[in-house]
């Protein structure tokens, strides 16, 4: 099965660190990201918490940067779910990106 594409943004100009990557701190907003668009697709939205008081939130993350990622990149992110359970959902969020090609 694959997962559903949740989150597609082009890094921006104050997403890079002085390196000219990804700043750290941007991975973790585009999980978060996919993490609200995975809600709302499960029906977790803004009428279900107003309806239920419940809600969706990250319990542990783990980051692991295997490339670096430019500015002016292409970013997507899924999220496949491999354990849902009554009040316990597993995730994984997948982020790829396609380098834009340079200006000339």
């Amino acid at each position: 099965m694959t997962a559903p594409l949740l989150f597609r943004q082009t890094v921006r100009d104050d997403w890079i660190d002085y390196n000219g990557h990804l700043s750290e701190a941007y991975y973790v907003l585009v999980f978060g990201f996919a993490t609200d668009a995975l809600r709302d697709a499960a029906g977790l939205d803004a009428a279900y918490r107003e309806r239920t008081g419940g809600s969706l939130y990250t319990v542990e993350a783990h980051v692991r940067c295997l490339r670096e990622v430019a500015h002016g990149s292409e970013l997507t992110a899924a999220r496949p779910c491999w354990a849902w359970t009554a009040g316990n959902c597993g995730c994984c969020t997948r982020c790829s990106w396609a380098r834009r090609p340079a200006s000339r």
